[in-house]
């Protein structure tokens, strides 16, 4: 499962997960469009963003035509925020995104940037994802995997979680 843990410099650290866990954990799983993003406060008076995207195929979950993902970072009143690792989606980015519903509501990306896997569609052949060796779950060479057959594993574990 994920793993948190702070030391006394305030790291962060995320222990990998496997696809199974991060299927499991996570309420919705989708492909979808940036559609845009917008920095805001925090109650902190820190700043994140919130990224409006278009359902392109839901795969686990009822999202909807779109949704809101609370992401960290962004440009706010002359102030950059940003978080190493921490995806920040612009306009027209494509994605999968593996998403956990917080307390708060909001949506957020499962393991910072784990649940974030940018799509590329190549010059010739169908749109791929890279995929880490540490999901597991036949993809311990990691690479390029085509988006429909890595989305079709996904709800396969989706179905199997039921």
């Amino acid at each position: 499962m994920l793993a948190l843990a702070a030391g006394s410099a305030g790291a962060l650290t995320l222990a990998a997960m496997s696809l199974g866990e991060m299927t499991s954990v996570s309420d919705t799983v989708v492909r979808a469009r940036c559609i845009d993003r917008t920095a805001t406060r925090t109650s902190g008076g820190g700043i994140e963003s919130v990224a409006r995207f278009e359902v392109l195929e839901a795969v686990k979950g009822n999202p909807g035509k779109e949704i809101e993902v609370r992401q960290l970072g962004g440009s706010l009143d002359g102030t950059d925020a940003i978080v190493p690792g921490a995806p920040l989606s612009e306009e027209g980015d494509e994605v999968v995104l593996f998403l956990e519903r917080r307390d708060d509501g909001n949506l957020r990306v499962v393991g910072v940037a784990l649940g974030y896997l940018p799509v590329v569609q190549a010059t010739a052949g169908p749109p791929v994802v890279r995929v880490s060796p540490h999901l597991g779950e036949s993809f311990e060479s990691g690479g390029l995997r085509r988006v429909d057959d890595f989305l079709g594993r996904v709800r396969r574990l989706a179905e199997r979680d039921r």
